[in-house]
């Protein structure tokens, strides 16, 4: 919330789940699903429609979300699915340099640069055939924040709440940039 709610640059609204209008939907550039338990057919219809168009969507789970319900609902945009619940310390061992929403994020990248530590997560299954790139990876090589192109559009998915009780990402130095760009 404090990221973008000072941000002359953004129109930030919070709408409870059950207070969502799916026709207004296409009206935003950015939508967060932060913490959805389940993920209707009817959002994930407006969803697509929207990342088609060039919207970006991130996508953070909950620790108890119905895993069928979600990937029932983003299937056939081959965006990676919500699998098992791992519980345990890991660490993120690397970020894709690369990818634009780091470019220019840093003169030189520090050698000693914190990297975020994860408590729980689910691990994410990316689909075959799927256009879907590793943002941060975890050191057993598990996607921790991932990517996918859909027509004009973006999917970001999260492998965790962003709650310092799953993981300290919302601390370190890559969540704004992971965020703003």
């Amino acid at each position: 919330d404090r990221l973008f709610e000072r941000d002359s640059a953004f129109r930030y609204q919070v709408i409870p789940e059950n207070r969502m209008d799916y026709q207004h939907l296409n009206a935003q550039n950015f939508i967060i699903l932060n913490e959805l338990d389940r993920i209707s057919t009817g959002l994930s219809q407006e969803l697509r429609k929207n990342v088609e168009n060039g919207a970006s969507i991130l996508i953070i789970p909950s620790e108890k979300i119905d895993k069928d319900s979600y990937e029932q609902a983003f299937a056939d945009m081959r965006i990676p699915f919500y699998k098992e619940w791992i519980e345990g310390e890991s660490k993120v061992t690397s970020f894709n340099r690369d990818n634009f929403l780091y470019k220019g994020v840093f003169e030189k990248i520090p050698e000693n640069i914190e990297l975020p530590i994860v408590f729980k997560y689910y691990r994410l299954q990316i689909p075959q055939a799927s256009s879907t790139e590793i943002l941060m990876a975890l050191q057993n090589g598990d996607a921790f924040v991932t990517a996918t192109s859909i027509g004009k559009g973006k999917v970001y998915m999260f492998a965790s709440p962003a709650h310092e009780k799953f993981n300290n990402l919302v601390n370190q130095l890559l969540f704004v940039p992971s965020l703003y760009n």
